[in-house]
């Protein structure tokens, strides 16, 4: 019986542990695949790839993509890398925003947004990989924030977004 008692807090240590440093520390990566056109009427023009997101469109769309994280943990700062590719005389602009639980409630936190772009000269294409760093460090209400990335993607299929890594300290 002894035994018996000793194995089973053994077995629930080490499932415990699992479980624990299962998503400690491990970045977060998302395709693009799971981006989707941000304006409604403009779905038939967003191409998906197996490595990404495109638009069939002659004018340039706009996709909005969900980028999973795990919560960190208080005085952590949020860090992202979005990659993508585009063809010569072509840009990439998004927009990643961290955002609370309840963006409409001051106590729960505030969103926090950056911009960039990445843009590809006359004489060739572009692979690009974007760091995204939110200086600001986030207090204790705002571990449970969520994060998308809204992009405007060339057309014609001249560019495509990789996707998103969340890094996860």
């Amino acid at each position: 019986m002894k035994l018996l008692k000793v194995g089973s807090v053994l077995v629930a240590g080490i499932v415990a542990s699992i479980a624990v440093t299962a998503h400690a520390g491990g970045n977060i990566n998302t395709s693009g695949v799971v981006c989707r056109n941000f304006v409604a009427a403009e779905a038939l023009d967003i191409d998906y790839q197996t490595f990404g997101v495109q638009d069939a469109n002659a004018a340039a769309r706009r996709v909005i993509c969900s980028v999973p994280r795990s919560p960190l943990s208080a005085g952590s700062i949020a860090q992202f890398y979005v990659d993508g590719h585009n063809n010569a005389n072509t840009c990439t602009t998004c927009t990643l925003t961290v955002y609370p639980y309840n963006p409409g409630n001051p106590a729960t936190g505030v969103s926090q947004s950056q911009t960039f772009s990445n843009c590809a000269s006359a004489s060739g294409p572009l692979e690009w990989d974007q760091l995204v760093t939110f200086t600001s460090v986030m207090p204790p209400a705002d571990i449970y924030e969520y994060a998308s990335l809204l992009c405007i993607i060339p057309g014609n299929h001249n560019g495509t977004l990789y996707g998103v890594t969340a890094l996860q300290p």
